[in-house]
């Protein structure tokens, strides 16, 4: 593993360097502008590369890294049920009790929804996937999903239309049980 990690370390070096070489110190070198270029063109194919492999299994990783570490806070929140006779009100407090466990994802959000209620976070994307999406997943455990786009919606819309108009053009379910993800532009 270390071994690798040094290995990776001393491309990137190398790769550095070659960009970096036509403007350093020193005699001319007709191969320094042909070497940067090369090495340029390599970084911006190999990030592309990257991103069109690792994007989709990347993101349904942290997602379900996410939704794995909710189960405390989910928990909690049907013992809170099961003791009160119904969901809380709000979960809103300074600080944060519960964590995703994703570096890209700050924290969970709760709405109560009738009966029930939507515990959601933002799933941070790749530039090149799917350009300008933003994705929310969402739990609802009576998979009664519930998410727009903008809080006026919900000001001005009756229910009835929240189920046609939301305001996102994807919905996916998730492979746990009562979550599904939104995608937004």
């Amino acid at each position: 593993m270390i071994t690798h990690l040094v290995r990776i370390i001393l491309i990137i070096l190398l790769i550095a360097l070659c960009i970096v070489y036509p403007f350093l110190t020193g005699g001319y070198d007709s191969l320094a502008m042909p070497l940067s270029t090369i090495a340029q063109g390599f970084g911006v194919l190999a990030v592309l590369i990257f991103q069109i492999a690792a994007a989709a299994p990347l993101t349904a990783a942290s997602r379900a890294r996410a939704i794995a570490s909710s189960a405390e806070m989910i928990a909690n929140i049907e013992a809170y049920r099961e003791a009160q006779g119904r969901y809380p009100n709000s979960l809103l407090g300074v600080w944060k009790d519960y964590y995703p466990r994703v570096v890209g994802v700050e924290r969970y959000y709760y709405r109560p929804e009738r009966d029930a209620y939507n515990l959601y976070f933002e799933q941070p994307r790749f530039l090149l996937d799917n350009i300008g999406t933003r994705e929310f997943v969402v739990y609802n455990p009576r998979d009664e999903h519930f998410m727009v786009s903008h809080p006026s919606c919900m000001l001005r819309l009756t229910p009835a239309q929240f189920a046609s108009y939301g305001g996102w053009y994807e919905v996916h379910d998730a492979e746990t049980d009562h979550w599904r993800y939104f995608w937004f532009d």
